[in-house]
């Protein structure tokens, strides 16, 4: 109760020192003020109301300093009043890597609101991570189990007092609270609760390199990583960061061709660094179809390089983005299925595949070529039979007469023979490894004598091979037209498979795995010291390579399959005439994408022009009939592996 003696009017400044439960003591955190009229000899009663509040704590992470040497403010704004925080990331983390941190607060209004930030405008600042948790507070008893009764808490927050009790309550952790916004800077639904800490921090970089990926015929779900190494002219040595980029941003959808996505995010690099190398893991079925850099006014920077997958020489500048954009196309499948009518089983047809061109890609995007192998089925008594690029075939070094399984999706296996000798016993090798290359799988063992190679055209039919040497030959890979096995002493090589010649190597280590991959073979050993890699371009000439580690290395990884969307040809080489004159025929070959829609035109024993879309398998289907000697003469049917006329085409 206020009693004046006059009348006057009077500005009376309302400060809220908030002594609130559970809050602790709180500092003046603002003020109001209001105008109240007095009359002279009459009672004037204000009365004052509090509301419990929340809090909101900010904390800022920053990397990077603008040239300016001038940190900057960051604004946080709410859906309520007061609405704007404002943050300075002003205390110094790690300073040789431009790490700074900061924090604020301030009360709120219980409930649910997105918390956003604002930037500042002058520089290009990327906000990498936000999060948002609702802190434990003081009266719900934190402790942890070594604190006695009746003693403080050393997991209270700060400004509680708390202290144990009994039975021992458990430390609760932060409540997580919020959605990230991907579109803005910032989080959605945090909640607020009375005399309750939410704690949100957000983690900003100073953007200097931005790296776009685009692909075409993804899903959405698509993580690519990039290597970026810069020089450092002060100090000569290559300085290396790592950037993940998800592409999870349909830009078009086509269901024939291919969904287009992209994705992008930014990294802050040291300014004492302005020339990069920047590349990407291609990861297996995908291929690189052009990288591009550009600086903030426009202009091209950077030398591109197929080899590493990326691109030299880019330049950096302080204060400004380098925008470097990525574009991949996701390979196709062809799958050829095989209906031939009549037949006995065991006979073999071959397809030879060859790529034509490339019409239907977007602008920017380089169409490549590659040498595909034979492909080569096998049909059963019903004669029916597949081939898919992507069929696997595993080897076993156990088993009787079974040591190879086939899958053409990796899911469902058949068990297949192992390959005979002349008295038809099987020859149960311990098969070590197996590879694809030239229409030809090649296993390796180790053990037998002098038939340690071993070769099938379809993953079905094995063939014994003579090896080079009797040695511990544990793995074998394709690349660059060649075949390259290791022991555990020597490489022995060959271009078909079946005739091999050995390679001394520069020192004798138990050699475990050989793979090929950017243009160079590379193997790696369980023995030696400081050298258990070695690299070689032409699988010949080795080099030996310093180990990170002693360690007992087993297995080297690169892998790329599938095939490259474009239009293709495809032909059927029939089997040979039979002894009584009986040949076959094609008599109708029909190629279909996934959606359905046919593909191809009809062109000698099958068809051309027909189409591979990213991350799309398209079928075909070869319908063959066995015409008796009679049937040829009089000329029925279409085009066939022999006959005294011209044969005609086959039906689509």
């Amino acid at each position: 109760m206020m009693i004046f003696s006059k009348k006057n009017i009077f500005i009376i400044s309302l400060v809220f020192l908030a002594l609130l439960t559970n809050f602790g003591l709180i500092e003046i955190v603002f003020g109001q003020s209001a105008e109240v009229s007095i009359v002279e000899n009459e009672e004037s009663v204000c009365t004052f109301e509090n509301t419990k509040m929340a809090i909101l704590k900010v904390i800022k992470n920053i990397t990077g300093i603008p040239s300016t040497g001038i940190l900057p403010t960051f604004y946080i704004k709410t859906a309520v009043t007061p609405s704007v925080l404002d943050v300075v990331a002003n205390k110094p983390v790690d300073r040789e890597r431009y790490k700074y941190t900061g924090q604020n607060t301030m009360l709120i209004d219980p409930g649910s609101y997105n918390v956003l930030e604002t930037v500042p405008s002058d520089f290009n600042w990327l906000m990498k991570n936000v999060s948002c948790a609702i802190l434990p507070a003081c009266g719900d008893e934190i402790c942890d189990t070594s604190t006695e009764v009746g003693e403080s808490c050393s997991s209270c927050p700060n400004d509680c007092n708390c202290s144990r009790s009994s039975p021992v309550p458990p430390i609760l952790p932060d409540t997580p609270t919020g959605k990230r916004i991907v579109d803005k800077n910032g989080i959605e639904d945090v909640e607020f609760i009375v005399g309750r800490t939410t704690e949100c921090i957000f983690d900003n970089e100073l953007m200097a390199l931005k790296i776009v990926s685009d692909i075409i015929g993804g899903d959405g779900t698509e993580t690519f990583d990039y290597n970026i190494k810069g020089y450092d002219s002060k100090s000569p040595s290559m300085k290396s960061n790592g950037l993940s980029v998800v592409t999870n941003q349909k830009i078009r959808e086509d269901k024939v061709r291919g969904d287009e996505w992209s994705g992008s995010d930014g990294i802050y690099l040291t300014p004492a660094v302005t020339s990069y190398i920047i590349t990407e893991e291609i990861s297996d079925g995908w291929t690189l179809n052009s990288v591009v850099c550009e600086m903030k006014d426009g202009k091209r920077t950077g030398i591109p390089t197929i080899y590493s997958h990326g691109i030299i020489n880019v330049t950096i500048e302080p204060d400004k983005v380098t925008t470097c954009t990525f574009k991949k196309t996701k390979k196709g499948e062809i799958k050829i299925v095989k209906n031939a009518k009549n037949a006995k089983g065991g006979e073999k047809f071959d397809y030879d595949i060859n790529f034509v061109s490339t019409n239907y890609l977007p602008p920017g995007y380089l169409s490549i070529s590659t040498p595909l192998p034979k492909a080569t089925i096998k049909v059963d008594k019903n004669g029916l039979g597949s081939f898919l690029f992507t069929k696997f075939t595993a080897v076993s070094d156990s088993g009787t007469g079974n040591r190879v399984m086939t899958s053409d999706d990796g899911k469902e296996w058949i068990i297949r023979e192992s390959p005979k000798n002349k008295e038809e016993d099987y020859i149960d090798n311990d098969w070590q490894s197996v590879t694809y290359g030239k229409g030809l799988f090649v296993a390796v063992s180790s053990s037998g004598t002098g038939n340690r190679v071993m070769t099938s055209d379809d993953g079905i039919d094995w063939t014994i091979q003579k090896s080079v040497k009797d040695n511990n030959w544990k793995s074998v890979v394709y690349g660059k037209g060649l075949f390259v096995a290791v022991s555990s002493s020597e490489v022995m090589t060959s271009i078909d498979g079946r005739k091999w010649t050995a390679i001394i190597l520069p020192v004798v280590n138990d050699w475990t795995n050989v793979k090929y991959g950017k243009g160079m073979f590379m193997a790696v050993s369980s023995s030696g010291t400081d050298n258990r890699v070695m690299t070689s371009l032409d699988g010949k000439e080795w080099t030996i390579q310093i180990s990170a580690e002693d360690n007992n290395w087993q297995s080297v990884a690169y892998f790329d399959s599938g095939l490259y969307p474009g239009l293709y040809r495809i032909s059927e080489n029939l089997p040979k005439a039979s002894s009584d004159g009986s040949v076959w025929f094609i008599n109708k070959v029909k190629c279909v994408l996934e959606n359905g829609d046919s593909t191809g035109t009809v062109s000698a024993n099958g068809l051309k022009n027909v189409s591979v879309y990213a991350g799309k398998t398209t079928t075909c289907v070869f319908d063959n009939v066995l015409r008796t000697k009679t049937e040829v003469e009089n000329q029925v049917g279409g085009s066939g592996g022999g006959g005294s006329k011209e044969p005609k085409r086959p039906s689509i």
